[in-house]
């Protein structure tokens, strides 16, 4: 909490704030996700990133070989991971702006992020795989959704 606090502190020195978000790991536990949400109210950061990259490694991976690897997994192999941390946050009913990550490879994944309670969305991974017109099938998709509620 000092770092952020430190952070906010320098921030608000300038005319022209910037707003901050701090991003964390689908790997903390409840209990982790409810002292960062403090953390963050308190210090008054902007919101929160939901989520980073993850050291677990799910048993669906298909190439057990890379699944020893060290190092962050991303993409479609954490939407779930996200997806619950995205849950407890919005449960917490926190006043924090939430960016949903991980794990979004398609317009249906976007808009279930968004019905979790992102205030925005992320998207690294499947981009990479599925090619920039992913934005725009996205872009379609909710407002056709906007359009049905």
């Amino acid at each position: 909490m000092d770092l952020l606090s430190r952070l906010q502190l320098e921030n608000k020195k300038h005319k022209n704030q910037k707003p901050i978000y701090l991003k964390i790991a689908p790997d903390l536990s409840r209990d982790q996700v409810k002292d960062v949400i403090e953390a963050a109210t308190l210090t008054g950061i902007q919101g929160l990133i939901l989520t980073n990259t993850t050291i677990r490694r799910p048993e669906f991976l298909k190439e057990k070989e890379q699944s020893k690897e060290a190092g962050g997994l991303s993409g479609l192999a954490i939407q779930n991971f996200s997806n619950e941390v995205l849950q407890w946050v919005k449960e917490s009913n926190s006043k924090l702006s939430l960016i949903g990550v991980g794990g979004i490879n398609n317009s249906k994944a976007a808009i279930e992020k968004i019905q979790l309670g992102a205030d925005l969305i992320q998207i690294y991974s499947g981009m990479i795989f599925e090619g920039p017109w992913m934005i725009k099938n996205i872009k379609k998709e909710l407002s056709l959704s906007d359009k049905r509620n």
